[in-house]
C-alpha cells in the first residue's frame, strides 16, 4: 500500500535555513514521522543525523529515537504513541497535581545534569552573554530540547525523546533547561489553576541569580532562529501564561509559532488515526485533506474554539456580564482568524501582495483622475511577434491589452508565416478593431525577423515588447506614461514581473533593483515589461538575426549603450506564462539562448572596447563577465591586527600559501599587540619581502587605523582585509582587480562564508533593522546555505550594491584619496557603508563579486557593534551620524526593491 500523509506541518516563522516541514504518515500499519528541508535548510537538517549518534549512548532515563536518513533532505523516526509530559501536566486540574508532573520531569533532567562548569565562547555566540567566571550545572550533551513537550511516554511505560534538532556541541546550563520547559508549559497550563510562573522559577530554579540571564538567553534564542521580529516583552508575557491580554498577544506570537506541535494539533492527529484505522487508507486521507479545505471544516475549527471558549458562558455572564463575555469570545475568534491569516500570509505571501496591489474599481478610477492630468500622453506600440501561438494564450494576452487604464496604444502583430489555420482567422477578426495593426509575413524568418516585421507598423514615440503567451497588467503603461511625464527625457522602462502558472496563479515574482549595470551584464534582469523610446531602437538597428532566444537581451545591451535615462518601476506590471517550451518555466527550455546570449554578450564588449570575454555563470540564466587585468599593478593589503596570534597566522598563511597574483604587499598594521606569542611570530614574517609593519600607537579607530595604513601603502590599489579572514580562493587578487580597475567601478567585494558554510556577506543592503530599531545596513542573505543557488538568491552572479564590508575590499588608491578616506567619526561601525556612499555619491558603482570567495570569522579580536562589549552610547551616536548624512539613500536604497523587506536581509516580500 503506498505511503499516505496524515499530517502535515510547516514551520514557517524560522528563518530560512531553519526551516523544516513535519509530516506524519501511516504504511500499511506502520506509522512514522519525518522532517524534510530543502537546499536551504539541507545543513541543519543532516546535522540531526550526527546529533543522534552523539545523543544515542547517552546514559539517561529516557530513550532518544532514532533518526534515519531517507535522502539529502528528508530524515524519517519512528512515530511514538503514547502521551507527553506537558499533555499531563496541562490535563492537571489542581496545583498539587502540576507540581507532581513537573517533579517528574525535574528528576529526568537532573539524572543527566552534570557538575558545575563554566561555559564557552560558543554558548555566548547564540545565546548571548554569561558570567565567565561562574560555574554552572549544566547538561554536558547539549539538550536544548529536553522540554515536557519532546519527552512521550509510550504505551509500555518507556520515556522516549522525539525531539533533539536543539542540541549543541556544548554544555547547557540546567537552570536554563528548565527554566524555558516551566515558560512554554506555564503558557499552556489551565487558567484555573491558582499559581504564577514566579512561583515554580523560586522552587525548581537552583540559581535565583540568573534568572534575567536566562529570560536574556531565551529572547537571544528565538531571534537567532526566527525570521520575524521578536518583542523584548515576549519572555515577560508568556511567564504570565494564558493570563495573558489581547493586546500582549501579537508581542508573542513568535515565539509561540515556533512550537512545532501543539496540544491541539497532536489530538487531531490521534482522532484521525482513531478515524481511518479500518477504513482505506487512500480514500480517506484524500477526502480528508480535501474537507480540511472547505468552509464547513473551517467553521467546525471556530466552533470548536466557541465551545471552548465558552464553558463557562453562563457563569461568565452572571459574573461579568452579557456584554463583555460575549465581547471576550468575538476578540478570541478573531485571534483565531488573524492567527489562520499570519500563517498564510507567511506561507504564500506573494498572495498577499498581490491582494494588497489589486487594481480595484476605485484605484482604477484614481488611476484615470492621474492620467487626465497629465501633459503628455505619447502614443506606445507594443509589439508582438506571433506563431502557432495557442489561440486560448494569445486571447488572454489581447485582452490584457484592451483593458489597459491608459487608452493611447497600437498593438502591433507580424505573424511569422503561421500554418494554424485557426489561429490566422483569429488574426484576421481581431484587425477589424482599429488600434490592432497586423501583417502576414509569407516567409517564417524566426523571432528577430517577426519582431522587425512588427517594428515597421509602429508608429507610436514608445515601443513596449511583449510575447504573445503573457499577459500585462491594467495599469502597466498608465504606470509607464506617469513616469514619462515625471521624467522627460526618459529613454527605457523596465518594471518589476511575476510568471503565471498552469492553473492562473501568479507565482515567482521578480522583484528588481533600479539601474544596475553589472547586474545587467550578468544577466536580462530588465526583461520585462521593457518599453523603449522607439527613434533608440531605429538608431541601433532593431533585433538581429541570428541572435534568438536572446534577440531582446542584445537590442537592450546596444540601446544602453546609447543612453543612460534608464528607469525602474518597482511593480509588477507584467506576466510571464509558464508553458512547456518558455523560459518563465525553465531557462534551459531554449538551450540555444545561453550561446546566442555569450554571443550578444561578447559583441557588446567588443563595441566597448572592454578587453575581456563573456562565459556562462555559476547558474542557469546567469553570465560572467571577466576582464582582463591592464598591466601589473601592486597591490596594498592592509591588515589591522592586534593579538590573537591565531588569526593573523591564518590569514597570513593563507593569503601567502594561496596567492596566485604576484605582485602585492602585505602592511600589516599592529594597533597595540603585547601578548608574546603574536610578537613571536611577527619575527617569523618580518623577513619576508611582501611584509611590512606599521604600527599605531592610538585609540583604536578602524577609519583612523586604515587611513594610516594607506600612507604607508606604495600600491596603485588598496585591499583592507580584516585578520579574521581565511582565503578559499586562489585567484581572490585578480577577481577584485579586474573589477577594481574600471573607471566606473568604486569598492569590489566578495563573497564571505562563516566557518559552517553560510553566507556571512553577499553584499550590502541599506536600511536593514532585523525587525528593532533604526536599521542602517545588513549583509544580503546572511546566513544562506553556500549551494542555494538561483533567482531569485542572487548571491552567485556578479551585481551592484550601495555598499559592501570592508571585511575584504579593494579600491584604487586614488579613489579612496579622492573621497577622503574612511571617516573618522565612524570609530568602529559603518565606516566602510559610508565610505562605499560616498564612492557612490562621486558617481561610481560599487560591485560585488561572488568569484572571490574567503573564510570570515567575524570580528573575533575585534567584536562586532552589536556586542554588549562596545560602548552603546557611541554606536547610537554613528547610527545617528550615518542618518543624518544618508538618510536617504538609507530610506531609498537604489539596489534593494521597496517591495522587500528590510526585516530580513533574505530578500523576503514585504507584506
Amino acid at each position: 500500500m503506498n505511503k499516505q500523509i496524515l499530517y502535515v506541518k510547516y514551520n514557517l516563522t524560522r528563518k530560512p535555513e531553519y526551516a523544516l516541514r513535519t509530516e506524519i504518515a501511516k504504511e500499511n500499519s506502520s506509522l512514522s514521522a519525518r522532517k524534510i528541508g530543502n537546499s536551504t535548510s539541507q545543513i541543519f537538517l543532516q546535522k540531526i543525523l550526527q546529533k543522534y549518534e552523539n545523543l544515542r549512548k547517552l546514559n539517561a532515563p529516557f530513550t532518544v529515537i532514532e533518526a534515519k536518513k531517507v535522502n539529502s533532505y528528508t530524515i524519517e523516526f519512528p512515530y511514538i504513541r503514547g502521551v507527553s509530559l506537558l499533555e499531563r501536566m496541562c490535563l492537571c486540574t489542581n496545583k498539587k497535581a502540576l507540581q507532581e508532573e513537573i517533579d517528574k520531569y525535574i528528576n529526568l533532567v537532573d539524572n543527566i545534569t552534570q557538575q558545575n562548569k563554566t561555559l564557552n565562547k560558543d554558548f555566548g555566540k547564540i545565546f548571548g552573554n554569561f558570567q565567565k567566571e561562574k560555574k554552572y550545572p549544566v547538561i554536558d550533551s547539549g539538550i536544548l530540547d529536553i522540554t515536557p513537550e519532546n519527552l512521550i511516554e509510550d504505551e509500555n511505560g518507556r520515556i522516549n525523546l522525539i525531539d533533539y534538532e536543539w542540541t549543541f556541541d556544548f554544555p547547557i546550563p540546567r537552570d536554563y533547561v528548565v527554566f524555558r520547559s516551566l515558560l512554554y508549559t506555564f503558557s499552556n497550563i489551565d487558567t484555573k489553576i491558582d499559581f504564577d510562573f514566579n512561583e515554580f522559577i523560586n522552587i525548581y530554579i537552583k540559581d535565583h541569580t540568573i534568572i534575567d540571564d536566562c529570560k536574556n538567553w531565551e529572547l537571544n534564542f528565538q531571534r537567532k532562529i526566527s525570521k520575524n521580529a521578536i518583542s523584548e516583552n515576549a519572555i515577560d508575557i508568556l511567564s504570565k501564561g494564558s493570563r495573558i491580554s489581547d493586546s500582549e498577544i501579537l508581542d508573542i506570537k513568535e515565539i509561540i509559532r515556533q512550537r512545532d506541535i501543539s496540544i491541539e494539533e497532536k489530538n487531531r492527529i490521534k482522532d484521525k488515526l482513531i478515524e481511518i484505522q479500518n477504513e482505506n487508507i487512500l480514500e480517506e486521507a484524500k477526502s480528508y485533506r480535501s474537507f480540511k479545505q472547505t468552509k464547513l471544516w473551517k467553521g467546525l475549527t471556530i466552533y470548536r474554539k466557541l465551545k471552548e471558549y465558552s464553558k463557562n458562558f453562563f457563569i461568565n455572564i452572571i459574573k461579568d456580564g452579557p456584554f463583555i463575555t460575549i465581547k471576550r469570545i468575538i476578540k478570541r475568534i478573531k485571534h483565531v482568524y488573524e492567527y489562520r491569516k499570519q500563517v498564510d500570509k507567511e506561507r504564500d505571501p506573494y498572495k498577499y501582495w498581490t491582494k494588497a496591489n489589486k487594481i480595484t474599481f476605485k484605484r482604477r478610477r484614481q488611476i484615470k483622475k492621474e492620467l487626465t492630468d497629465l501633459k503628455h500622453k505619447p502614443l506606445i506600440s507594443i509589439i508582438m511577434p506571433v506563431y502557432n501561438v495557442d489561440i486560448k494564450w494569445i486571447r488572454e494576452a489581447i485582452k490584457s491589452i484592451r483593458k489597459q487604464i491608459y487608452p493611447n496604444w497600437e498593438l502591433c502583430i507580424a505573424d511569422d508565416a503561421s500554418t494554424d489555420e485557426k489561429l490566422k482567422n483569429y488574426l484576421k477578426k481581431i484587425a477589424k478593431d482599429s488600434r490592432i495593426r497586423i501583417t502576414f509575413r509569407k516567409k517564417n524568418g524566426h523571432i528577430s525577423e517577426a519582431s522587425n516585421s512588427a517594428l515597421k507598423l509602429a508608429t507610436g514615440e514608445f515601443i513596449a515588447l511583449m510575447d504573445n503567451d503573457d499577459v500585462v497588467h491594467p495599469h502597466a503603461l498608465s504606470e509607464v506614461v506617469k513616469l514619462l511625464n515625471e521624467k522627460k527625457n526618459t529613454d527605457f522602462i523596465y518594471s518589476d514581473e511575476d510568471k503565471l502558472d498552469i492553473k492562473e496563479k501568479r507565482v515567482e515574482p521578480f522583484f528588481k533593483p533600479d539601474w544596475s549595470p553589472d547586474l545587467f551584464m550578468s544577466t536580462n534582469y530588465m526583461s520585462h515589461l521593457s518599453v523603449i523610446r522607439k527613434k533608440l531602437i531605429d538608431k541601433v538597428g532593431g533585433f538581429r538575426k541570428g541572435y534568438e532566444g536572446s534577440q531582446d537581451y542584445d537590442l537592450f545591451l546596444r540601446i544602453t549603450e546609447l543612453t543612460n535615462n534608464i528607469e525602474h518601476i518597482p511593480d509588477v506590471l507584467y506576466s510571464w506564462r509558464k508553458i512547456p517550451g518558455s523560459t518563465a518555466t525553465e531557462y534551459s527550455e531554449k538551450g540555444y539562448a545561453k550561446d546566442t546570449t555569450i554571443k550578444a554578450l561578447n559583441d557588446a564588449i567588443k563595441r566597448r572596447n572592454i578587453d575581456g570575454n563573456a562565459y556562462d555563470g555559476l547558474f542557469p540564466g546567469s553570465f560572467r563577465v571577466k576582464y582582463k587585468i591592464e598591466g601589473n599593478p601592486l597591490v596594498s593589503i592592509l591588515i589591522p591586527t592586534k593579538n590573537k596570534v591565531e588569526y593573523i597566522q591564518r590569514c597570513i598563511t593563507s593569503l601567502l600559501e594561496k596567492t596566485t597574483y604576484s605582485n602585492y604587499e602585505v602592511v600589516i598594521i599592529d594597533t597595540g599587540s603585547k601578548e608574546q606569542s603574536t610578537l613571536e611570530y611577527y619575527k617569523t614574517i618580518e623577513s619576508n619581502s611582501k611584509i611590512k609593519f606599521v604600527y599605531w600607537d592610538k585609540q583604536f579607530n578602524y577609519s583612523a587605523v586604515n587611513n594610516f595604513g594607506v600612507k604607508h601603502a606604495k600600491g596603485e590599489y588598496i585591499l583592507l582585509l580584516n585578520n579574521d579572514t581565511e582565503i578559499i580562493t586562489p585567484s581572490w587578487i585578480e577577481g577584485m582587480l579586474e573589477h577594481a580597475q574600471r573607471k566606473e567601478v568604486g569598492a569590489v567585494g566578495v563573497k564571505l562564508f562563516y566557518p559552517n558554510n553560510t553566507i556571512q556577506h553577499a553584499g550590502v543592503i541599506l536600511g536593514i533593522n532585523g525587525g528593532t530599531g533604526r536599521g542602517v545596513a545588513g549583509h544580503a542573505f546572511k546566513f544562506f546555505p553556500r549551494e542555494t543557488q538561483g533567482f531569485p538568491v542572487q548571491k552567485d552572479i556578479i551585481r551592484n550594491y550601495s555598499a559592501v564590508t570592508a571585511a575584504c575590499l579593494m579600491v584604487s588608491k586614488k579613489k579612496f584619496i579622492k573621497v577622503k578616506g574612511l571617516e573618522k567619526d565612524f570609530r568602529i561601525a559603518f565606516n566602510d557603508v559610508d565610505f562605499c556612499l560616498k564612492l557612490l555619491k562621486e558617481g561610481y558603482y560599487n560591485v560585488y563579486t561572488p568569484y572571490v570567495e574567503l573564510y570570515h570569522h567575524e570580528s573575533i579580536s575585534v567584536g562586532t557593534p552589536e556586542a554588549k562589549t562596545r560602548d552603546i552610547e557611541e554606536f547610537s551616536k554613528e547610527i545617528d551620524l550615518m542618518y543624518k548624512r544618508w538618510e536617504n539613500y538609507i530610506g531609498n536604497d537604489l539596489f534593494f526593491n521597496p517591495n522587500l523587506s528590510k526585516y530580513s536581509e533574505s530578500f523576503v516580500i514585504k507584506v
